[in-house]
Protein backbone atom coordinates (compact mmCIF):
# COMPACT_ATOMS: atom_id res chain seq x y z
CA UNK A 1 0.00 0.00 0.00
CA UNK A 2 2.81 2.42 0.78
CA UNK A 3 4.30 1.96 -2.68
CA UNK A 4 0.90 2.49 -4.27
CA UNK A 5 0.49 5.71 -2.27
CA UNK A 6 3.96 6.84 -3.29
CA UNK A 7 3.17 6.28 -6.97
CA UNK A 8 -0.13 8.14 -6.64
CA UNK A 9 1.64 11.18 -5.19
CA UNK A 10 4.99 11.30 -6.95
CA UNK A 11 4.69 9.19 -10.11
CA UNK A 12 1.02 8.92 -11.13
CA UNK A 13 1.02 5.96 -13.49
CA UNK A 14 -1.78 7.12 -15.83
CA UNK A 15 0.04 10.41 -16.45
CA UNK A 16 3.47 8.88 -16.94
CA UNK A 17 2.18 6.01 -19.07
CA UNK A 18 0.64 8.65 -21.34
CA UNK A 19 3.87 10.69 -21.32
CA UNK A 20 6.18 7.75 -22.06
CA UNK A 21 3.72 6.25 -24.54
CA UNK A 22 3.40 9.39 -26.64
CA UNK A 23 7.13 10.12 -26.54
CA UNK A 24 7.89 6.55 -27.62
CA UNK A 25 5.20 6.52 -30.30
CA UNK A 26 6.12 9.94 -31.69
CA UNK A 27 9.83 9.20 -31.75
CA UNK A 28 9.42 5.64 -32.99
CA UNK A 29 7.03 6.46 -35.82
CA UNK A 30 9.10 9.44 -36.99
CA UNK A 31 12.38 7.52 -36.84
CA UNK A 32 11.06 4.43 -38.61
CA UNK A 33 9.21 6.30 -41.36
CA UNK A 34 12.22 8.53 -41.99
CA UNK A 35 14.67 5.58 -41.97
CA UNK A 36 12.60 2.89 -43.72
CA UNK A 37 9.67 4.70 -45.34
CA UNK A 38 7.22 2.84 -43.10
CA UNK A 39 6.70 1.57 -39.56
CA UNK A 40 8.42 -1.81 -39.59
CA UNK A 41 8.14 -2.76 -35.94
CA UNK A 42 5.54 -1.74 -33.36
CA UNK A 43 7.44 -4.01 -30.98
CA UNK A 44 10.38 -1.59 -31.16
CA UNK A 45 8.04 1.26 -30.17
CA UNK A 46 6.82 -0.90 -27.28
CA UNK A 47 10.40 -1.42 -26.11
CA UNK A 48 10.99 2.34 -26.29
CA UNK A 49 7.88 2.91 -24.17
CA UNK A 50 9.05 0.43 -21.54
CA UNK A 51 12.58 1.83 -21.50
CA UNK A 52 11.37 5.43 -21.24
CA UNK A 53 8.82 4.69 -18.51
CA UNK A 54 11.33 3.05 -16.21
CA UNK A 55 14.05 5.58 -17.06
CA UNK A 56 11.75 8.43 -16.03
CA UNK A 57 10.74 6.51 -12.90
CA UNK A 58 14.38 6.09 -11.88
CA UNK A 59 15.05 9.79 -12.42
CA UNK A 60 12.18 10.56 -10.05
CA UNK A 61 13.64 8.16 -7.48
CA UNK A 62 17.11 9.70 -7.87
CA UNK A 63 15.57 13.11 -7.15
CA UNK A 64 13.95 11.80 -3.96
CA UNK A 65 17.38 11.03 -2.52
CA UNK A 66 19.29 13.90 -4.12
CA UNK A 67 16.79 16.55 -2.98
CA UNK A 68 15.99 15.03 0.42
CA UNK A 69 17.33 17.92 2.54
CA UNK A 70 15.78 20.55 0.25
CA UNK A 71 12.38 18.83 0.30
CA UNK A 72 12.53 18.32 4.06
CA UNK A 73 12.75 22.09 4.43
CA UNK A 74 10.33 23.22 1.74
CA UNK A 75 8.11 20.18 1.06
CA UNK A 76 7.84 18.29 4.37
CA UNK A 77 4.58 16.62 3.33
CA UNK A 78 6.17 14.52 0.60
CA UNK A 79 6.23 10.73 1.12
CA UNK A 80 9.89 10.33 2.03
CA UNK A 81 9.94 13.40 4.25
CA UNK A 82 6.86 12.42 6.25
CA UNK A 83 8.05 8.84 6.73
CA UNK A 84 5.75 6.94 4.36
CA UNK A 85 8.86 5.44 2.74
CA UNK A 86 12.48 5.14 3.80
CA UNK A 87 15.60 5.77 1.74
CA UNK A 88 16.06 1.99 1.70
CA UNK A 89 12.65 1.63 0.03
CA UNK A 90 13.69 4.16 -2.62
CA UNK A 91 16.98 2.34 -3.23
CA UNK A 92 15.08 -0.94 -3.63
CA UNK A 93 12.83 0.62 -6.27
CA UNK A 94 15.86 2.06 -8.07
CA UNK A 95 17.37 -1.43 -8.23
CA UNK A 96 14.16 -2.90 -9.67
CA UNK A 97 13.93 -0.13 -12.26
CA UNK A 98 17.56 -0.60 -13.29
CA UNK A 99 17.06 -4.33 -13.78
CA UNK A 100 14.13 -3.67 -16.12
CA UNK A 101 16.03 -0.95 -18.01
CA UNK A 102 19.10 -3.13 -18.48
CA UNK A 103 16.99 -6.07 -19.63
CA UNK A 104 15.30 -3.89 -22.27
CA UNK A 105 18.63 -2.54 -23.55
CA UNK A 106 20.35 -5.96 -23.61
CA UNK A 107 17.38 -7.59 -25.36
CA UNK A 108 17.33 -4.85 -28.02
CA UNK A 109 20.95 -5.37 -29.05
CA UNK A 110 24.37 -3.74 -29.16
CA UNK A 111 23.45 -0.26 -30.43
CA UNK A 112 20.66 0.34 -27.88
CA UNK A 113 22.91 -0.97 -25.10
CA UNK A 114 25.65 1.50 -26.04
CA UNK A 115 23.31 4.49 -25.98
CA UNK A 116 21.54 3.29 -22.86
CA UNK A 117 24.91 3.05 -21.11
CA UNK A 118 25.70 6.65 -22.08
CA UNK A 119 22.28 7.80 -20.84
CA UNK A 120 22.72 5.88 -17.59
CA UNK A 121 26.17 7.35 -17.01
CA UNK A 122 24.87 10.89 -17.56
CA UNK A 123 21.91 10.31 -15.23
CA UNK A 124 24.36 9.14 -12.54
CA UNK A 125 26.36 12.36 -13.01
CA UNK A 126 23.10 14.29 -12.59
CA UNK A 127 22.37 12.31 -9.42
CA UNK A 128 25.76 13.40 -8.05
CA UNK A 129 25.05 16.91 -9.41
CA UNK A 130 28.31 16.71 -11.38
CA UNK A 131 30.19 16.73 -8.05
CA UNK A 132 29.50 20.46 -7.76
CA UNK A 133 26.02 20.53 -6.26
CA UNK A 134 26.26 23.65 -4.12
CA UNK A 135 27.95 25.69 -6.83
CA UNK A 136 25.56 24.44 -9.54
CA UNK A 137 22.38 25.08 -7.53
CA UNK A 138 23.36 28.73 -7.19
CA UNK A 139 23.33 29.01 -10.99
CA UNK A 140 19.79 28.05 -11.93
CA UNK A 141 20.14 28.46 -15.71
CA UNK A 142 23.29 26.36 -15.85
CA UNK A 143 21.66 23.79 -13.56
CA UNK A 144 18.66 23.47 -15.88
CA UNK A 145 20.82 23.35 -19.01
CA UNK A 146 23.09 20.63 -17.60
CA UNK A 147 20.07 18.49 -16.71
CA UNK A 148 18.20 19.05 -19.98
CA UNK A 149 21.21 17.76 -21.92
CA UNK A 150 20.17 14.28 -20.84
CA UNK A 151 17.53 14.26 -23.60
CA UNK A 152 20.26 13.90 -26.23
CA UNK A 153 21.65 10.48 -25.21
CA UNK A 154 18.20 9.40 -24.02
CA UNK A 155 16.51 9.94 -27.37
CA UNK A 156 19.51 8.61 -29.28
CA UNK A 157 18.82 5.49 -27.20
CA UNK A 158 15.16 5.58 -28.24
CA UNK A 159 16.29 5.91 -31.87
CA UNK A 160 18.63 2.94 -31.49
CA UNK A 161 15.71 0.88 -30.17
CA UNK A 162 14.05 1.37 -33.57
CA UNK A 163 16.72 -0.82 -35.19
CA UNK A 164 19.30 1.78 -36.23
CA UNK A 165 23.05 1.11 -36.06
CA UNK A 166 25.52 2.59 -33.53
CA UNK A 167 26.37 5.26 -36.14
CA UNK A 168 22.82 6.62 -36.06
CA UNK A 169 24.08 9.92 -34.64
CA UNK A 170 25.27 10.78 -38.16
CA UNK A 171 21.69 10.99 -39.46
CA UNK A 172 20.21 14.49 -39.27
CA UNK A 173 16.66 13.19 -38.81
CA UNK A 174 17.68 11.42 -35.60
CA UNK A 175 18.77 14.76 -34.13
CA UNK A 176 15.58 16.41 -35.37
CA UNK A 177 13.43 13.84 -33.57
CA UNK A 178 15.58 13.98 -30.42
CA UNK A 179 15.38 17.79 -30.24
CA UNK A 180 11.62 17.72 -30.86
CA UNK A 181 11.08 15.24 -28.03
CA UNK A 182 13.42 17.22 -25.79
CA UNK A 183 11.49 20.45 -26.42
CA UNK A 184 8.26 18.68 -25.52
CA UNK A 185 9.71 17.56 -22.20
CA UNK A 186 11.13 21.03 -21.60
CA UNK A 187 7.89 22.96 -22.02
CA UNK A 188 6.11 20.42 -19.81
CA UNK A 189 8.80 20.88 -17.17
CA UNK A 190 8.57 24.68 -17.31
CA UNK A 191 4.77 24.68 -17.08
CA UNK A 192 4.93 22.32 -14.10
CA UNK A 193 7.04 24.89 -12.26
CA UNK A 194 5.08 28.05 -13.04
CA UNK A 195 3.71 29.68 -9.89
CA UNK A 196 1.79 32.83 -9.03
CA UNK A 197 3.46 35.09 -6.42
CA UNK A 198 1.27 33.78 -3.58
CA UNK A 199 2.18 30.17 -4.44
CA UNK A 200 5.94 30.65 -4.09
CA UNK A 201 7.37 29.17 -0.89
CA UNK A 202 10.91 30.53 -0.71
CA UNK A 203 12.56 27.48 -2.27
CA UNK A 204 13.25 29.44 -5.47
CA UNK A 205 13.08 26.23 -7.49
CA UNK A 206 10.46 27.44 -9.96
CA UNK A 207 10.96 29.23 -13.26
CA UNK A 208 8.77 32.11 -12.12
CA UNK A 209 10.84 32.68 -8.99
CA UNK A 210 14.06 32.74 -11.02
CA UNK A 211 13.00 34.63 -14.16
CA UNK A 212 9.88 36.45 -13.02
CA UNK A 213 6.38 36.07 -14.41
CA UNK A 214 7.15 37.63 -17.78
CA UNK A 215 10.52 35.91 -18.18
CA UNK A 216 9.16 32.47 -17.37
CA UNK A 217 6.14 33.03 -19.64
CA UNK A 218 8.42 34.05 -22.51
CA UNK A 219 10.66 31.01 -21.98
CA UNK A 220 7.63 28.71 -21.95
CA UNK A 221 6.27 30.32 -25.13
CA UNK A 222 9.61 29.92 -26.90
CA UNK A 223 9.88 26.27 -25.86
CA UNK A 224 6.36 25.61 -27.15
CA UNK A 225 7.08 27.37 -30.44
CA UNK A 226 10.34 25.44 -30.85
CA UNK A 227 8.46 22.16 -30.33
CA UNK A 228 5.94 23.19 -33.00
CA UNK A 229 8.69 23.97 -35.52
CA UNK A 230 10.77 20.90 -34.72
CA UNK A 231 7.71 18.64 -34.91
CA UNK A 232 7.14 19.75 -38.48
CA UNK A 233 10.72 18.84 -39.35
CA UNK A 234 10.73 15.61 -37.32
CA UNK A 235 7.74 14.10 -39.13
CA UNK A 236 9.30 14.74 -42.52
CA UNK A 237 8.03 18.24 -43.33
CA UNK A 238 5.92 16.87 -46.16
CA UNK A 239 2.35 16.74 -44.93
CA UNK A 240 -0.03 19.74 -44.85
CA UNK A 241 -2.03 17.88 -42.18
CA UNK A 242 0.55 19.20 -39.74
CA UNK A 243 -1.27 22.54 -39.85
CA UNK A 244 -3.74 20.97 -37.40
CA UNK A 245 -1.07 21.49 -34.71
CA UNK A 246 -1.61 25.26 -34.91
CA UNK A 247 -4.91 25.05 -32.99
CA UNK A 248 -3.50 23.47 -29.79
CA UNK A 249 -0.50 25.79 -30.02
CA UNK A 250 -2.82 28.81 -30.19
CA UNK A 251 -4.72 27.60 -27.11
CA UNK A 252 -1.44 26.98 -25.28
CA UNK A 253 -0.20 30.49 -26.17
CA UNK A 254 -3.49 32.04 -25.05
CA UNK A 255 -3.21 30.40 -21.62
CA UNK A 256 0.41 31.49 -21.22
CA UNK A 257 -0.51 35.09 -22.07
CA UNK A 258 -3.43 34.87 -19.65
CA UNK A 259 -1.07 33.87 -16.85
CA UNK A 260 1.40 36.62 -17.76
CA UNK A 261 -1.37 39.22 -17.54
CA UNK A 262 -3.05 37.79 -14.45
CA UNK A 263 -0.57 35.66 -12.47
CA UNK A 264 -2.88 33.76 -10.14
CA UNK A 265 -3.11 30.17 -8.90
CA UNK A 266 -6.04 29.64 -11.27
CA UNK A 267 -4.18 30.82 -14.36
CA UNK A 268 -1.02 28.91 -13.37
CA UNK A 269 -3.09 25.71 -13.22
CA UNK A 270 -4.62 26.57 -16.60
CA UNK A 271 -1.14 26.93 -18.11
CA UNK A 272 -0.17 23.43 -16.99
CA UNK A 273 -3.43 21.98 -18.28
CA UNK A 274 -2.97 23.70 -21.64
CA UNK A 275 0.62 22.44 -21.83
CA UNK A 276 -0.47 18.85 -21.27
CA UNK A 277 -3.22 19.20 -23.90
CA UNK A 278 -0.71 20.75 -26.32
CA UNK A 279 1.75 17.90 -25.74
CA UNK A 280 -0.91 15.25 -26.34
CA UNK A 281 -2.37 16.87 -29.46
CA UNK A 282 1.00 17.87 -30.93
CA UNK A 283 2.27 14.31 -30.48
CA UNK A 284 -0.88 12.99 -32.14
CA UNK A 285 -0.51 15.33 -35.11
CA UNK A 286 3.15 14.44 -35.55
CA UNK A 287 2.35 10.72 -35.57
CA UNK A 288 -0.54 11.27 -37.97
CA UNK A 289 1.56 13.41 -40.33
CA UNK A 290 4.44 10.92 -40.31
CA UNK A 291 2.16 7.99 -41.12
CA UNK A 292 0.23 9.62 -43.99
Amino acid sequence: MKYRQYLAERFPLPQFILLAGLLAAGSGVCIQTRAYGEVRSFGAIGLAFLGLLFFLFRLRLFDEIKDYAHDLRFHPGRPLQRGLLTVRDIVWMIAVSLVVEICVAVYAGAAPLIYFSISLAYSLLMFKEFFAGGWLRERFTLYVFSHELLVIPLFLYVSALQGLTPGLYKASFVWEVALFSGCQLFFLEISRKMRSPEQENGARDTYTSQYGILGASLLLSLAGAAALALGFVACGARNPLYMAALAPFAHFSYRVMGFARHPEARTAKAVFGASVAYFVLLSGVVIWAALT
